[in-house]
């Protein structure tokens, strides 16, 4: 017992005097072991622990994952591929997708994560989610988000989304807010849009009226930028402010109003469902381009000729997107 009380006295010695060197060799060792862990092998559980917990509507695919230590600590994955079954979105594809504790929240003492995407349609995404607010008495709370979408192709993300027009030119989007998870509550988030410079193909558009749909032939068309501030807030997307094109190009537009935009959940999940709409629109265009938009025949009684060409002012409501306008006189923003 004497030569064990000696080896007990002579390790708490060496530790007194040696603590910071133990510490440091502790943790240099659990930082080897956390950088050479291979990740990778897991590839095959991820997946299938996102699809049984997504109850199938979800499916993460990819090449490689690992740790992430600058500028913050979080895991990398590479060549990911998410698919969501009950989503309007389409497959995402990433170059890499980075998953983060949100820092800023936890000294908050509000739990929440940030994630990073590159090359997304070739733009990068970044997304933060923190706990928010309580949501009512039912013991829910929001989570409070900011995101920003930078340097986007416009014409690969519509053709990913398969919408009916072809568009180019490259985006910054930006929006913060809250979200109910459950989406029993409406979205309240602030939003900004920039398209520099859009470019608009020749092609052939359906556009409504009084007397049903229109085929509207487009020339090509360039635009210096598209600038969008809105909000979206108990339902409706409101347009603060929508401006086309600059006063040099051929055509140039400025729109504001509001149009019903919620979130409905139903059987294939959760889905933007648009309503009624009421806008105000400035219109321009150049006497070179007026011979390109004979069909706007049905609004000439709001038109006025213009030193370069002719300007329509007119206000367009109707109670769902596609359906018949009104259309009303409006004396300019």
């Amino acid at each position: 017992m004497p030569a064990l009380k000696k080896v007990i006295e002579a390790l708490g010695s060496v530790f007194r005097f040696h603590k910071l060197k133990i510490l440091s060799l502790f943790l240099f060792a659990l930082g080897f072991f956390l950088l050479r862990f291979p990740y990778g092998d897991l590839s095959g559980f991820i997946t299938a622990q996102v699809s049984q917990r997504s109850a199938g509507n979800a499916y993460l695919e990819f090449e490689d994952m690992n740790l992430r230590v600058f500028p913050g600590l979080g895991m990398r994955l590479s060549q990911v591929n998410l698919s969501l079954a009950r989503s309007p979105l389409p497959e995402l594809k990433m170059a890499s997708l980075v998953v983060a504790p949100n820092w800023l929240s936890l000294l908050r003492f509000a739990p929440g994560a940030s994630l990073s995407a590159e090359d997304l349609w070739q733009g990068d995404l970044s997304l933060s989610v923190a706990l928010g607010g309580k949501i009512g008495d039912e013991g829910r709370r929001w989570q409070n988000i900011d995101t920003t979408y930078q340097d986007f192709s416009l014409a690969q993300l519509i053709e990913a989304l398969d919408l009916p027009v072809r568009l180019g030119g490259q985006g910054q989007l930006s929006a913060a807010g809250k979200l109910d998870p459950q989406f029993s509550e409406q979205p309240d988030l602030t939003i900004n849009a920039l398209i520099s410079p859009l470019e608009v193909p020749a092609q052939t558009l359906q556009i409504g009226s009084p007397m049903g749909p229109i085929p509207f032939p487009l020339p090509n068309l360039s635009f210096k930028d598209v600038k969008l501030k809105g909000r979206w807030l108990d339902g409706d997307f409101i347009v603060e402010d929508m401006i086309l094109g600059a006063p040099t190009d051929k055509i140039n537009a400025r729109l504001q109003g509001r149009l019903g935009l919620q979130l409905q959940r139903g059987g294939l999940g959760v889905r933007p469902a648009a309503g009624a709409y009421d806008f105000n629109l400035e219109l321009n265009i150049h006497k070179e381009l007026e011979k390109n938009f004979s069909v706007l025949l049905f609004i000439d009684k709001f038109k006025k000729p213009t030193s370069t060409g002719t300007l329509y002012r007119l206000r367009v409501s109707g109670t769902r997107v596609g359906a018949p306008a009104t259309m009303g006189k409006f004396d300019g923003f």
